[in-house]
């Protein structure tokens, strides 16, 4: 069985952080222009070789635990017509249907089955996405079965009463996820259904920190060949860097609201979920660096997936997709699989993962002030180029005093600098940071977390140049470690 589940692709430029929604007007007609732009000549659906030997091997076994056997489209076909036939409707309706791959496919499995009366309203912001799944539904002899609105789904709202509403990989573009459950509430037969596949990890679809822990373990045994990301086209190296793919569009904008929504709204009758860390070595990102056909990458697979669902299982790393049946009955007993049910995957944001995967570290001499070691190496400086004649360093355990100094000499021309690093939630003192490369300057009041801070040059430069790095230092309140530290850095990045 071939599953692909990703449906779009995440990552268009590179920046780290948590993103807090506070769109204004101009910047969200501007995110819809980037959303609609982006998918004008892409192809939506290809996934690497390495995807489809994972999604066989390990996907496919725990989707058919709880939806039974077949595709994708046809696990939605299947709930359709048993939905039709419970509630008496024959309108069902897609929201943020794309180009309509999957309905047309959806149409043909329920006109194979039999259904004779049906119809599957797809609605989407693109209109050139639209056009793309009229004509696939001629090609397909479904045009009489779909019809097309083009529409801001956020601003939705059903003129009918439907058997089922399906959301195929769209709900991680949505803003107003509030405003669209309210509408499928609204829109759906007491006996109807709203069937999803989609992404349910943390906003545009970076890690969190426990994740990221063991993605970077696991990313240490990779040899540098699989570190480089096909579509950024720059090698990580040697830290995983987590891009924040809802810089611009929708992309993952709200993915970690999504589950809570829905299990405060709606009852669930079968609910699958999977992802963590895996997904990293898997996308379209990093997944064309591993060959389907070597041992020795479907091992590495296999065994991120292992350590995966393992960290599932005991709840320390939270799933990243779901597939899920919802109803309006919210004491319907759900059919989970492996145990995970929707409830025991909802990610609590209250919880203190920094326990466990110990931002800081300890130092056994309460007065210890481990030092600084004027060493190049310990700068963690990536791209096209290397550090040396350091005055001021990080940490051993990567945190930041006051300042760190160190020149740069370019392999290549430069246009910036990028640190990406993670502020500690909670202090109470704001950080501020502040970059110098030559004679510019540029500073930004950090908040808890990950974060990226760019320094773009006005003009690139070819030469040695000095670097210097500032931030407020926060005294840690330890009583093993008394070192005033600011941020911890996990790179300095050269742009070119």
């Amino acid at each position: 069985m071939r599953l692909s589940l990703f449906r779009k692709d995440s990552s268009r430029r590179a920046s780290t952080g948590e993103r807090r929604v506070a769109a204004g007007a101009d910047d969200y007609q501007a995110r819809v222009a980037q959303q609609v732009e982006q998918y004008l000549d892409e192809e939506i659906h290809d996934l690497p070789g390495i995807y489809h030997y994972w999604s066989n091997k390990h996907l496919g076994p725990l989707i058919e635990e709880t939806f039974g056997p077949g595709t994708i489209p046809e696990i939605y076909a299947r709930e359709f017509a048993s939905a039709i036939a419970r509630t008496g409707q024959t309108s069902l309706v897609s929201l943020g249907a794309g180009d309509g791959a999957t309905e047309v496919e959806i149409a043909k499995a329920l006109k194979a089955a039999g259904d004779p009366a049906f119809s599957i309203e797809l609605v989407e912001l693109s209109d050139h996405l639209l056009g793309r799944a009229a004509e696939s539904a001629r090609e397909a002899g479904v045009a009489d079965a779909l019809r097309f609105s083009q529409c801001d789904v956020n601003q939705w709202r059903p003129a009918q009463t439907y058997a089922g509403v399906m959301a195929n990989h769209s709900l991680h573009h949505f803003l107003q996820l509030e405003n669209v459950f309210d509408a499928v509430w609204d829109g759906l037969d007491p006996s109807g259904v709203f069937v999803s596949f989609d992404m349910i990890g943390r906003n545009g679809h970076q890690r969190w920190p426990e994740a990221r822990l063991f993605t970077q373990f696991l990313w240490d045994q990779l040899p540098e060949r699989y570190k480089f990301h096909r579509l950024l086209r720059r090698l990580e190296s040697p830290v995983f860097l987590d891009w924040d793919c809802s810089t611009e569009g929708f992309e993952g904008i709200r993915a970690q609201d999504i589950l809570p929504l829905l299990t405060q709204k709606f009852g669930f009758a079968k609910f699958a979920a999977w992802g963590g860390f895996i997904d990293v070595f898997l996308d379209r990102g990093f997944g064309p660096n591993f060959d389907p056909k070597s041992p020795e990458d479907r091992a590495f697979i296999d065994r991120a997936q292992a350590a995966n669902e393992a960290m599932l299982q005991i709840g320390f790393v939270k799933p990243t997709q779901m597939a899920a049946v919802m109803v309006k009955d919210r004491a319907m007993t759900c059919r989970s699989s492996r145990g995970l049910d929707p409830w025991r995957c909802v990610r609590d944001p209250t919880t203190d993962y920094a326990r466990w995967t110990g931002p800081l570290v300890t130092i056994s001499n309460p007065e210890a002030r481990p030092a600084p070691k004027a060493d190049p190496t310990i700068i963690p400086l990536i791209g096209y180029g290397l550090a040396s004649d350091v005055s001021d360093a990080p940490f051993e355990d990567g945190w930041m005093g006051p300042r760190i100094a160190f020149r740069v000499n370019p392999r290549r021309q430069i246009t910036g600098l990028r640190v990406n690093g993670w502020n500690a939630d909670g202090l109470a003192e704001s950080v501020e940071l502040t970059i110098d490369v030559a004679d510019q300057r540029a500073s930004k009041v950090l908040g808890g977390g990950l974060f990226g801070f760019d320094l773009v040059l006005r003009t690139p430069l070819d030469e040695p140049v000095d670097v210097a790095i500032r931030a407020s230092p926060v005294r840690i309140a330890s009583e093993t470690d008394h070192r005033l530290v600011s941020v911890r850095l996990d790179t300095i990045e050269l742009l070119h």
